[in-house]
């Protein structure tokens, strides 16, 4: 999603998200560069991640009453170009994970995702 695009719909789950649980006033704590963040990663981010990202930010959700934890990373790279941060290991564990077969790869992931 780019926020300069006048054309873009939120994906739907996402709205109705934002009507159930509004994002902070303040928004997140900085825009992620989709264009060039999937130049560097090499790989299409699916439209409901990049648009719950550019809504929510990077972060850590927690449901007390049921004690479920839920992270969000941003994809992040260096100014040559590098991947960088924490969400390079956590991407690299679910892709050996789908790869030997364990863990729920999602059916809907666009192509070029992996």
């Amino acid at each position: 999603m780019t926020k300069s695009d006048g054309n873009h719909q939120m994906h739907p789950e996402v709205a109705e998200l934002v009507r159930l649980m509004p994002p902070p006033a303040e928004g997140p704590d900085r825009e992620v560069d989709w264009v060039r963040a999937e130049q560097v990663w090499e790989m299409v981010f699916p439209s409901d991640y990049k648009d719950f990202v550019d809504v929510y930010g990077k972060g850590s959700f927690v449901a007390e009453s049921v004690g479920s934890f839920f992270g969000v990373g941003v994809p992040e790279y260096s100014p040559e170009g590098e991947v960088i941060g924490s969400m390079r290991e956590e991407t690299a564990i679910a892709q050996e994970d789908w790869d030997e077969g364990n863990g729920d790869k999602p059916e809907d992931l666009p192509p070029g995702a992996w």
